[in-house]
This record gives structure tokens, sequence and C-alpha cells, in this order.
């Protein structure tokens, strides 16, 4: 005879679903942990543009002559092309981060050498273009050591900024669509976990 007391095995009503919920979008965080995580992000933003301006007053001090380290667009180089330029080559830099470094996965241990080809590559398609900066800090330090300002000198912070958001956005939607289930098993052990997972 079933004990009534005695809970049913396996999850089912809100439990259920509320487990579906964190496997699908993370635990959710509470109000403080939203506040740690802001004010992380300012004090993130605020070391950059102090490293960047710091970075380049130790350059201008070691090297003689004119600092020629400062992002600029070459001359067939129009605005709107340096700033799509920034943005698609930020973007597919974060994306790298998110997918590798973020995402766990068995690939996670390549994430350093994958992300450093991502920069590099993203180095080789710009530099000559833009400058490849891909953060306002790699053009703002320089910028204010040479205390030089270009009239397009936005264009470094809003490429990255839309770079950002685009790879943001297309790892949420990927996250939505739940990527992970496209192949699985790709992250097991064993073959017979792989075939479990597959027939399962």
């Amino acid at each position: 005879m079933q004990n009534p007391l005695r809970r049913p095995r396996g999850n089912s009503g809100p439990q259920r679903r509320h487990n579906h919920d964190v496997e699908r979008n993370g635990p959710r965080r509470g109000g403080g942990d939203d506040a740690v995580m802001s004010q992380g992000a300012r004090g993130h933003f605020v070391a950059m543009m102090l490293g960047g301006m710091v970075a380049a007053a130790l350059v201008s001090c070691m090297f003689p002559g004119s600092a020629t380290f400062q992002t600029k667009l070459t001359g067939d180089t129009s605005i709107a092309q340096g700033l799509f330029i920034e943005m698609f080559l930020t973007a597919e830099l974060i994306l790298t981060v998110l997918f590798l470094a973020a995402e766990k996965s068995k690939a996670t241990f390549l994430a350093p050498v994958a992300i450093g080809l991502a920069l590099f590559v993203s180095e080789l398609a710009g530099v000559y273009y833009t400058g490849g900066s891909l953060n306002p800090a790699r053009s703002f330090g320089p910028d204010v050591v040479n205390r030089q300002f270009d009239g397009y000198h936005w264009i470094y912070w809003l490429g990255p900024f839309l770079g950002a958001a685009i790879a943001a956005g297309y790892y949420h939607f990927a996250k939505w669509n739940r990527y992970e289930e496209a192949n699985p098993g790709q992250d097991a052990i064993s073959d017979n976990e792989a075939a479990s997972a597959k027939s399962g």
C-alpha cells in the first residue's frame, strides 16, 4: 500500500517547470547580485580606461620621437566603413569568447588559443584600415597622451559597442534555441555515453 505522506518520485508540476527554467535560463539572480555585477562592470570600465592611458604614457616615455601608436583611418577608408569594420571585428572576437570561454564544453580548454587566434585574425583584417582598436581604451589612451582627438574618434566607441550588442544578441538567440542540443553527445566522455545521448 502506498504511503499517502510519501512524495512521488521524479519532478512534476511547478517543480518540474522550475527545473526546466533553471536549466534553460540559469538560476535567477536577486537584486543584490545585479547591483554587484553593475558595480563590477563600472570598475572594469574605469580600470580599462586608466590602463589604456598609463600604457600609452609609458610607451611614449620609453621610445623617442613622436608617438605613432594612435588608431587612425587610412586615407581610402571612410568613417562609415571604419565604423562597420570595428563593429564586425569586435563581434567576431566577442562571439569567440562567449561560445568557447563562457560556454563550458570539451573544447573549453582551447579557449585561450582560439581567442588569441580570433584577435590575431581581427587585427590582420582591420589594422590597416582602422588601426584595429576593437576596444575604446585602445584608442582613448593614446589620444589622451598625444592630446589629439580626431573628429571620427567616436567610431572607436560606437563600433565596439554595436559589435558587442550583435554578439550578445546572437549568443542569447542561440541559447534560446538550445543550440547545444543540435549535436547530442558532443561532450560525452565515452562512445556509449554519446550513443545513449543521441538515442535519448
